[in-house]
């Protein structure tokens, strides 16, 4: 009995920290911002340096620089190049995704063939960002000072 009574506090109190440490993200907190709904995410916008990296079956296309210019509205957020290359004009579309606490509901690279389901982290205090598609593609953004 007293074992179960200790397990089942254990329980409670991990339940209660795991809770607390879904959203470490507070209002006023550099780089954040309160949604309408009071939810509070990073704040995306402005320009990030870019590496653009592709590797398993895409490693053909190689490794390259750019810059995204990512818009966010709310949660939803949208990034485009901002350099012109015979690659991808200026403009084009890059990621697209919604936030939720202190993490991505979802996030989407924009390739030629489309839009592809993919995984992302936000680090260093919504500073860097990584995004990646398994055993294709990996986008590294550093947001740019002052932004």
């Amino acid at each position: 009995m007293k074992k179960s009574f200790i397990i089942i506090i254990i329980g409670f109190v991990w339940v209660a920290a795991s809770a607390q440490a879904g959203n470490l993200l507070k209002p006023g907190m550099p780089n954040t911002l309160s949604l309408s709904n009071g939810e509070v995410v990073y704040r995306l916008n402005g320009e990030w340096a870019t590496c653009i990296e592709h590797f398993g079956e895409w490693e053909q296309f190689g490794v390259f620089p750019d810059i995204i210019e990512i818009q966010q509205s709310e949660a939803a957020f949208v990034g485009a190049t901002l350099l012109d290359s015979s690659r991808n004009p200026k403009g084009t579309k890059k990621l697209r995704g919604e936030l939720t606490n202190d993490t991505f509901k979802f996030v989407q690279i924009i390739t030629r063939i489309g839009a592809i389901e993919s995984h992302g982290k936000i680090l260093d205090n919504g500073n860097k960002i990584l995004v990646e598609h398994p055993n294709r593609l990996k986008i590294t953004l550093i947001r740019k000072p002052g932004d």
